[in-house]
């Protein structure tokens, strides 16, 4: 599990991400890289619809 959190705008993003047991430090890294990336790009686009006034 991860998150991001600016402190100035008061936001927090969390995300979930699996991966196998044996999988190595660098695949575990990519994979919430992955994660981060989405969640940021969902957050963002919500954003962006809330300010266009849309749901």
């Amino acid at each position: 599990m991860g998150y991001m959190r600016d402190e100035a705008e008061n936001y927090q993003i969390t995300f979930y991400f699996t991966v196998p047991g044996d999988a190595t430090q660098e695949q575990r890294d990519a994979a919430a890289f992955r994660a981060l990336k989405e969640a940021a790009s969902e957050y963002a686009a919500t954003v962006k619809c809330i300010s266009l006034g849309r749901d």
